[in-house]
């Protein structure tokens, strides 16, 4: 393969910037670098790295990070993949930080379809152990997904289905602490055991409208 080792890192800027100092998001993205050795760092939403007028300059570190990231590239460990929107990953393959003439492929991807959309969510939700009730389909989540109008979708891109998996959770979190609000009373210690059902692992079509219409 193109790696030694199956090793796979996905970072964001959260993962590579620290709002504290330059000093400290090199030190977070080199140790990102070192968690991927001998296999691939996927950077994802790269174009967060790039200076933004939404942030304060004493705290937008990107710059450093992709200096970093930069560097590692011709060394080919780890095998660095930046995703983003076209434009932006031109801005940053073509600017004077050290990213020309480093990459071996490019590779621009058709935005997703709400039904591709839905199934992303589908198989992220069966990851962390969730299961769709009855009604709840991937055509059902690409409809609600396609009622929002095109502009909406290819706004948030691929970040439609992270928010949405995010949103589900975070309804379901508040479904599970509402119905354990007493919990169990162990008979030999006064501590609170949360009850935990079946049935909180199954979203209902009710949920999902729930977290579509608060979260999204």
């Amino acid at each position: 393969g193109c790696v030694p080792d199956d090793c796979y890192v996905e970072v964001r800027r959260s993962d590579l910037v620290d709002a504290r100092s330059e000093e400290r998001t090199i030190e977070k993205t080199q140790r990102a670098l070192e968690r991927a050795r001998g296999g691939v760092l996927f950077v994802d939403e790269i174009y967060n790295l790039l200076p933004s007028n939404g942030r304060q300059a004493s705290q937008d570190h990107g710059p450093a990070a992709l200096k970093v990231l930069a560097t590692a590239l011709p060394t080919g460990d780890p095998l660095v993949v930046l995703a983003g929107y076209a434009l932006d990953l031109q801005r940053i393959v073509s600017s004077d930080i050290g990213f020309k003439g480093q990459f071996l492929l490019r590779m621009e991807l058709p935005d997703p379809t709400p039904f591709e959309l839905a199934r992303m969510v589908a198989t992220k939700l069966g990851q962390k152990g969730f299961v769709l009730g009855e009604g709840l389909t991937a055509r059902y989540i690409a409809d609600a997904v396609a009622s929002m109008g095109d502009d909406w979708r290819l706004e948030r891109n691929g970040r439609v289905a992270d928010d949405l998996v995010h949103s589900i959770r975070m309804e379901m979190r508040k479904k599970a602490t509402a119905g354990n609000d007493m919990g169990t009373l162990s008979p030999t210690m006064s501590v609170r055991v949360p009850i935990v059902t079946p049935e909180e692992v199954t979203i209902t079509v009710e949920d999902f409208q729930n977290a579509f219409r608060n979260g999204i």
